[in-house]
């Protein structure tokens, strides 16, 4: 449809684009999610490891997944805003969004 000028991913420009290697795959979307991790580990919400599984649809298996899975959401949209903005995601990104959303 030449909506854009390359089928390369917006943040690494390396692989084609493809929802699997937005979300999951590319270099800066896995260091975006170890970040979340990171942060979520701060408040022992204790998280060892993003499964693609886990990222795409959700985790189950914990005691706080209502949240996490919200989080996981909002970091999806994060990356999709991103991508729009061509801007690499980031959790200073992330955490905007939490503070835009708390205060509404």
């Amino acid at each position: 449809m030449n909506l854009v000028d390359t089928s390369k991913c917006t943040f690494c420009n390396e692989f084609d684009e493809t929802i699997e290697h937005l979300m999951l795959n590319c270099s800066y979307s896995t260091i975006f999610w170890k970040d979340v991790i990171q942060w979520l580990n701060t408040f022992q919400i204790n998280i060892e490891l993003l499964s693609e599984t886990m990222i795409l649809f959700g985790i189950f298996d914990n005691e706080n997944f209502k949240l996490i899975n919200h989080l996981l959401l909002i970091g999806k949209q994060i990356i999709y805003i991103c991508r729009a903005r061509k801007i690499k995601p980031n959790l200073p990104i992330f955490l905007a969004k939490l503070q835009n959303i708390s205060a509404n």
